[in-house]
């Protein structure tokens, strides 16, 4: 009777790289085969599919059991999961003696198998005890260890949040990752929730696992394919790097790197070799984009700690003796001529304007006073904008305010706006004279408010004479004053009031 070696694959998944090892080694009654040297134990088995069988033959039965060979070897069986990420090891014990009867053929009578069915049927006669059964093992020998693979304890916002992305997630794996952590999460065990999705058994686990070590960003598909990346990570940082830094300052007889220039630079670097439209697409990944210059201007002003804080303070809240803060500024100097805007037409028929005028008109000023906290523009158009202009203009706004409120006039510091006239007449009208720090006109709050006037007003205009101009300003601050404001307006108020 020969005697083989076999391995059947009982894992629902196919196994990988099963090899085995002998303790001892493995031996024959054949002087001539070394069971060792036989392929299925040198090099393993590459691929075990479930349930499959592999048998080898390297023995007899009758020899071996005449021999003085060791009836039971232990195996250790390695081997990995159809992934190839991970790996387990089991030991087996090779018991010959079990295969010893097998070897004769005995002859029994009716008698000897009467008995033998009596003996098995004394063993089937179980009778109940307090901790089991009469002569077999007890409760507590007998309960299964739980599995060790669970989600960890999910806080409330993650259990909705899973709930949410299982229902209506975009794509399926993700879905199923979601399902499968709320399944862990209510005891199921990995086997269940393999059967439950009908999927390995190892997929469950990495799910788990992930979501343990890396949280919500493990439902998000990583989907990969395709060739590998021509450009490394340490490329882009350093294309980026060199995008970023002015060309002058690498060599380069240039002020700054066109497309074609810079891809040219990195070849000839050793770089990469990158195309123009590819180098573009790199760098706005990247964050960076084509930009015109800016200017800076630093206040040269001692006191402008002091300055800024007094005017943002009056902007921040009403004073508390009832006063009224008003912002003063003029806008200009303004021409009458035809002014570029924009507007709708029909497509490749644009409103057009006369190209050739004579400034014929002179210049006007608009003179601004905003009332912060009620909200309310005055302007006025006046032809020049000196000392006795600025005071006439506000001896109108002390006049529109009632003489018992207190005024808290922010101007710039321009020279026209702190003469002694104008110095003599505040102090005699309860009005305090609040100047903003130098080169920081962006702290008076009436500045925001003069480009919805230069976009609604002046540009796409072509005024005949300064009453038609002045006659849409005063349409466009009644309609800025009143309660129905444009949304367009209000946005771009907004969007310069940088102060406030």
């Amino acid at each position: 009777c020969g005697r083989r070696a076999c391995y059947a694959a009982v894992r629902p998944s196919s196994s990988r790289d099963v090899r085995f090892e002998f303790h001892p080694p493995i031996r024959s009654t054949d002087d001539g085969l070394d069971p060792n040297k036989l392929k299925m134990f040198r090099e393993g088995i590459s691929t075990l599919a479930p349930g499959k069988e592999i048998r080898t033959l390297f023995d007899t039965g009758p020899r071996r059991h005449e021999s003085d060979l060791p009836d039971t070897d232990e195996v250790a069986v390695s081997y990995t999961d159809q992934t190839g990420k991970r790996s387990y090891e089991e030991k087996i014990d090779l018991d010959f003696g079990l295969y010893w009867d097998r070897a004769t053929v005995a002859r029994r009578g009716v008698h000897d198998i009467h008995k033998q069915l009596v003996g098995l049927l004394a063993g089937f006669d179980r009778k109940l005890a307090v901790d089991g059964e009469v002569g077999r093992i007890t409760i507590e020998e007998v309960v299964v260890r739980p599995p060790e693979v669970f989600v960890r304890s999910l806080a409330h916002q993650e259990a909705l949040a899973l709930k949410r992305r299982a229902k209506a997630a975009q794509h399926f794996s993700t879905r199923q990752r979601a399902a499968i952590l709320l399944a862990s999460n209510v005891g199921n065990s990995v086997p269940q929730i393999a059967a439950m999705w009908m999927t390995d058994e190892s997929h469950v686990r990495k799910v788990i696992h992930e979501f343990n070590e890396r949280g919500m960003d493990s439902l998000d598909p990583d989907y990969r394919g395709g060739r590998a990346r021509r450009i490394t990570d340490s490329q882009r940082r350093e294309i980026v790097a060199v995008a970023g830094a002015r060309p002058d300052t690498q060599g380069v007889a240039l002020t700054r790197w066109s497309l074609p220039r810079l891809a040219d630079y990195l070849a000839d670097e050793g770089v990469v070799q990158i195309s123009p439209a590819h180098l573009g697409r790199m760098l706005a990944e990247a964050g960076l984009s084509f930009q015109r210059t800016r200017t800076w201007k630093a206040s040269p002003d001692p006191d402008f700690e002091v300055k800024a804080a007094r005017v943002l303070e009056l902007c921040a809240a009403p004073p508390a003796d009832g006063g009224a803060v008003i912002a003063f500024d003029q806008m200009g100097p303004l021409s009458l001529r035809p002014m570029a805007g924009a507007g709708w037409a029909v497509r490749k028929r644009p409103e057009r304007q006369r190209a050739t005028f004579h400034r014929r008109h002179g210049v006007r000023y608009v003179m601004g006073a905003y009332d912060v906290h009620d909200d309310r523009l005055r302007v006025r158009l006046r032809p020049r904008r000196r000392g006795q202009d600025n005071l006439a203009f506000m001896r109108q706004i002390r006049t529109a305010i009632p003489a018992r409120r207190p005024i808290y006039w922010i101007q710039d510091n321009l020279s026209a706006n702190w003469t002694p006239d104008i110095r003599a007449y505040a102090a005699a009208n309860k009005i305090e004279l609040v100047a903003t720090p130098t080169y920081a006109s962006y702290l008076n709050p009436v500045e925001c408010h003069f480009f919805p006037i230069s976009e609604f007003v002046v540009r796409n205009a072509d005024y005949v004479d300064w009453d038609a101009f002045a006659w849409a300003l005063a349409r466009h601050v009644t309609h800025r004053n009143g309660p129905h404001r444009a949304k367009r307006i209000r946005t771009l108020e907004a969007r310069h009031q940088i102060a406030a």
